[in-house]
């Protein structure tokens, strides 16, 4: 599962600052435990003369009955469809008949990261102890003896599907489940954190662990690691394959390609840390990052960010393509789409998104038409700071559009720099008031002193951030 998952977030009620008495060593040292330790790879390794692993599967019958789930609720019946979940895990969805929003708790499927759209149109995920798969009008549920959440999913054109868990990989051929042990995939310290998996064009199912790479040809597991294949350790995350049936896998940090005898390290033209990457169908390698979206067309690298005016920000959290070639990015602020000429970009002000944070994508099909723009009426937030029963005037008050956890601000203010900011000063009383804010959910920040700050949670909020309708005004008590 995705590292950064909104469950896993904690919102720091202040912001580093010099008043708060907090080294700013502590607070960078917060995000790097959180972010992970960039690494600058640049070897390539040569694979030695290969042995495949004899396999060890354990197979055992699927139920005789499977479970039928119906869904009242269809996020996928259009067809061409495309799904976005955003950051509090509620979804929106573009199809024929326009957008169309479901909250966490309506959709009990809700993943997009661990689903996927096989050959022949079946939806499926991950699920607890097997994979759940979707026929167009129900939810079958296929558990495993594995006992294991199936993490990721993989469809061969045969119609098999095999599913990613920890400690292994499992295979189900619409009749049995045969499970193959993390032992025959590397032999590393981390092998059981089984992280990614993909089929090729051939057929043969290639495997992401923290420590390895493996190849299945049916037959036997053929072993990448430390030693085989790679002169140095990765702790590999994702894997996917080309038209051509070559692999292409990342640690994050680092991208790398096997053309068939060697792992090659792609020089990239950022080093920032890789949120999500994918591959279009003329072989265009397309990585996003906290530098925006960089495309690797002819052994020459394009980035479209927010200098170039293609995004509303550089912070991409995944990308995808559908069958016209279109690029759909999930960022931060807005959901941005790019059809090989121009860019559009859909924020909850101008289109029917729930939330203007995404993180996960999933498209049906050619995709969906895409609709205009639509700029909606603005709103506004208004409120009073109060500290120990008392009015807290004359201080600061900013809305901004990205999270603003436990580190050190280096501007002016912690909402200096972000791609949408708004910012008053309450008067004597402590009251305020932010006008002509286009819909939206925001960070509100209040100062309690020269370099203190409060990131005021609003109660029943969407993850410490408030909520500001179309011509509507936001009452807030900052307390």
């Amino acid at each position: 599962m995705n590292a950064k998952s909104p469950r896993s977030r904690s919102l720091l009620k202040l912001t580093c600052g010099i008043g708060l008495g907090i080294p700013a060593f502590l607070c960078l040292l917060s995000v790097i435990i959180g972010r992970g330790i960039p690494r600058d790879w640049i070897a390539t390794a040569t694979l030695p003369p290969s042995s495949a692993r004899t396999p060890t599967p354990s197979k055992t019958p699927r139920p005789a009955t499977p479970t039928m789930t119906p869904e009242a609720l269809n996020p996928f019946g259009d067809g061409q469809v495309a799904c976005f979940e955003s950051y509090g895990n509620d979804l929106t969805c573009l199809g024929d008949s326009g957008w169309r929003t479901y909250s966490e708790t309506s959709l009990p499927y809700l993943n997009l990261d661990r689903m996927t759209v096989c050959p022949d149109g079946r939806i499926v995920t991950g699920r607890y102890e097997g994979i759940g798969v979707f026929d167009g009008l129900n939810w079958i549920t296929y558990k495993s003896s594995s006992e294991k959440t199936g993490d990721r999913v993989a469809c061969s054109a045969n119609g098999d599907i095999w599913v990613s868990h920890y400690q292994g990989v499992s295979h189900f051929d619409g009749s049995d489940w045969t499970t193959y042990p993390s032992e025959e995939l590397g032999s590393g310290e981390d092998v059981d954190l089984v992280r990614d998996l993909a089929i090729d064009p051939d057929g043969m199912v290639w495997v992401a662990t923290n420590d390895s790479i493996a190849r299945f040809d049916g037959v036997g597991w053929q072993v990448f690691e430390e030693g085989q294949g790679f002169d140095q350790a990765y702790r590999f995350m994702k894997i996917i394959v080309d038209n051509e049936g070559r692999p292409w896998v990342t640690d994050n940090t680092v991208l790398l390609m096997y053309d068939g005898t060697t792992w090659e390290v792609i020089d990239r033209p950022s080093s920032d840390y890789i949120e999500g990457f994918t591959i279009d169908g003329f072989g265009r390698v397309w990585v996003g990052t906290r530098s925006g979206v960089s495309v690797l067309d002819q052994s020459q690298w394009i980035t479209y960010d927010v200098k170039n005016g293609s995004l509303s920000t550089n912070r991409v959290e995944s990308l995808a393509i559908d069958e016209r070639g279109r690029v759909w990015v999930a960022t931060v602020w807005g959901l941005s789409v790019f059809d090989g000429e121009q860019w559009v970009t859909y924020h909850m002000h101008n289109s029917g998104l729930l939330d203007d944070w995404n993180e996960h994508i999933l498209i049906l099909g050619m995709g969906p038409d895409l609709p205009e723009p639509e700029e909606k009426p603005t709103g506004s937030i208004s409120g009073q700071i109060m500290q120990d029963g008392q009015p807290w005037g004359n201080m600061g008050v900013e809305v901004c559009v990205l999270n603003l956890g436990a580190f050190q601000y280096f501007g002016d203010t912690p909402c200096h720099g972000q791609p949408f900011l708004r910012s008053t000063t309450a008067d004597a009383d402590g009251k305020f008031s932010i006008p002509d804010l286009p819909q939206g959910r925001y960070f509100l920040v209040v100062q309690l002193g020269d370099t203190r700050w409060l990131v005021w949670d609003q109660p029943g909020g969407s993850f410490g951030r408030v909520l500001v309708q179309s011509g509507q005004e936001t009452v807030v008590d900052v307390r």
